[in-house]
């Protein structure tokens, strides 16, 4: 391995009005290295990648390639040197193919980038070009598919190819692996380590996912308030008493590889409706302790899916697993004796019994009511107000919070939640976030939710779903940023979305 500086960053600054984002930090990239920038939300670490590609000039300070000053130079020039990036937001020309945008990055670096009057055939040797980065970035076979059609994660290997198709000597990756599922994740990572590493190439990456930072990396830069806190090795990064002490919660608990325990798995299950494929590979993974929350359009699968978890229309194929125990092909009642409360989402409470019978109605033995009664009084105080009340009598809202309310009255383990917002109004939808996030201290909850500003103001974990597929997954966190995957299977305002705190 060299020990030559490719990339060199002296004393960077950014300040944006009074806001200094980067503030005085100096990097030195070895020539094949892969080196990771890593830190929480607003650290500072985006700043600092745009200020290496160019995309931002800086405040103060420099920036050497190969020992040449490009403190000032615009993208392009850099690309022209051997300087690649890719970006969080999918870049890609959505109506040309694969082959296309592929070659078209290949031209854009010849001789031939102005040439716009001749045909592709003409250019033999781009097209060969672009032929073997599609073969290394495991797209074949889908050379001719016009981009905006491809999945995902293929849009991601895409960005990757119309980079390789530059020849670069230095990747700049932004989050590559942004808005992929956990299963699409591996085979990016092995496709970047055979780019980077098997070809001599070197890499400077900004990404989330500790567990790929960790695998990957041979240098670790963690930045905390826009500035560097520490760096070195991963193994050096993950003892080192500084970062332990500024991440001591979930991004340190990454950083050492420990993952939350699952306390629900469903594992690729198909299910069927009469006639009807529904779901057809629908895998969620619900960690114990947090809020899980499953995404989609209306008729996605998502309510379906939770179905099939309580054996109400049971999968025909794949596994669910709960508490280490296959519970796959069991009765609904037997299923919901295990520990999984189900709040429908249209209630179904008993409109003619009161609030307390109800609740009653629930227990699953003697004195579970009791047991509970205060801290779910607590949660939703209009039911102890009204408990006599006939269920027909009460408002759409308190109706919601009864339903909430019987799902714990027995000790459940795992709560599963159908739209609580649908049909509340702002104030009400406040009231029940709040219910939610109390009882998740103590329950595990799987949520369906097509309020996206409640969704992501509550769960920590999100799955998508889409014509009975997971197509993606990830952290809360890092969805509330990707606008493409927003508006590609949410549909969601962007703008809405940022704004959350005001819903």
């Amino acid at each position: 391995m060299s020990n030559e500086i490719i990339l060199e960053a002296q004393h960077l600054r950014k300040a944006f009005g009074g806001l200094v984002a980067v503030d005085d930090v100096s990097v030195r990239i070895k020539q094949y290295n892969m080196h990771a920038i890593i830190g929480p939300n607003g650290a500072g670490k985006t700043t600092l990648f745009n200020l290496l590609s160019g995309t931002m000039p800086p405040t103060d300070g420099k920036v050497f390639y190969k020992g040449e000053d490009i403190t000032h130079l615009a993208p392009q020039r850099r690309a022209h040197l051997g300087i690649g990036r890719s970006f969080q937001i999918t870049n890609i020309f959505a109506n040309l193919t694969v082959l296309e945008n592929i070659r078209l990055s290949a031209q854009a670096m010849g001789k031939d980038n102005f040439r716009l009057l001749k045909l592709a055939d003409d250019f033999p040797s781009y097209v060969e070009k672009a032929a073997a980065v599609i073969e290394e970035v495991g797209l074949s076979g889908r050379e001719y598919v016009l981009a905006r059609n491809l999945a995902h994660g293929e849009k991601r290997k895409l960005e990757l190819g119309i980079m390789l198709a530059s020849d670069p000597e230095l990747l700049l990756f932004d989050e590559p692996t942004a808005g992929m599922s956990s299963e699409q994740v591996p085979e990016l990572i092995e496709i970047i380590k055979h780019v980077v590493k098997d070809n001599q190439r070197t890499a400077i990456l900004v990404e989330h996912r500790m567990d790929m930072v960790m695998s990957i990396s041979d240098v670790i830069t963690v930045m905390s308030q826009g500035k560097l806190l520490a760096e070195g090795t991963p193994q050096e990064i993950a003892g080192n008493p500084l970062v332990q002490k500024a991440y001591l919660g979930d991004l340190y608990g990454e950083l050492v590889c420990t993952k939350p325990e699952n306390l629900l798995l469903v594992d690729n299950i198909q299910t069927y409706i009469g006639q009807f494929h529904i779901l057809q590979g629908v895998t969620v993974e619900v960690p114990k302790n947090e809020i899980t929350v499953l995404l989609g359009r209306n008729g996605a699968g998502k309510t379906t899916t939770l179905k099939s978890i309580l054996g109400l229309t049971p999968p025909s194929q794949g596994k669910i697993i709960f508490k280490d125990m296959e519970i796959h092909g069991k009765r609904a009642f037997n299923i919901v004796n295990l520990g999984i409360g189900y709040v429908p989402e249209h209630r179904a409470i008993f409109r003619k019994l009161s609030v307390m019978e109800n609740l009653k109605m629930a227990e699953r033995k003697r004195g579970d009511l009791d047991k509970h009664a205060d801290f779910i009084f607590e949660l939703f105080p209009d039911l102890e107000r009204l408990y006599k009340l006939p269920g027909n009598h009460l408002s759409g809202g308190q109706q919601q919070m009864l339903a909430v309310a019987r799902a714990l009255v027995p000790d459940n383990d795992l709560l599963l939640i159908d739209e609580p917002s649908e049909g509340l109004a702002p104030i009400l939808i406040q009231q029940m976030m709040e219910a939610i996030r109390k009882l998740s201290q103590t329950t595990t909850v799987l949520l369906v939710e097509q309020n996206f500003i409640m969704a992501s103001q509550l769960a920590k974990n999100f799955y998508i779903i889409d014509d009975g597929k997971t197509v993606t997954n990830g952290k809360m966190s890092e969805l509330i940023h990707n606008e493409e995957l927003i508006h590609e299977y949410l549909g969601a305002s962007v703008r809405t979305v940022k704004q959350g705190d005001k819903a």
